[in-house]
């Protein structure tokens, strides 16, 4: 099996755990905040660019809230309209930070990916 492949293995396999176990990117870790990435790169891509679209569920209403979307350790930008996109991204390991101040405080998820 060929270092690429398994690295793309054990990248879905922690994206599994991390999701499906309650990570930020799942749930918040009990928070009532969901961040459904409805629209992301795939975990191993060859492009260098990005595109992503996401939906925010809160238990209670999130009428009011703002968002902030940070890539890297790149400043905040404003995402309120619940869409994000970058371009020039070097090869390497990337992640997108959502964050959003609701009635339940500040609550971040993240999306992983890998440009190659």
């Amino acid at each position: 099996m060929g270092l690429r492949r398994l690295s793309w293995i054990v990248l879905l396999l922690l994206s599994c755990v991390h999701y499906c176990f309650g990570g930020q990117g799942g749930g918040g870790g009990g928070s009532g905040l969901v961040v459904k990435f409805v629209k992301a790169p795939l975990p191993f891509s060859s492009l260098n660019s990005a595109a992503f679209g996401f939906e925010v569920l809160e238990s209670g209403h999130c009428g009011n809230c703002s968002f902030q979307c940070k890539l890297d350790d790149g400043d905040s930008l404003n995402c309120d309209a619940r869409e994000v996109s970058y371009t020039g991204l070097l090869d390497g390991n990337h992640t997108l930070e959502v964050c959003t101040n609701g009635s339940k405080g500040v609550r971040c998820a993240s999306y992983n990916w890998i440009v190659g």
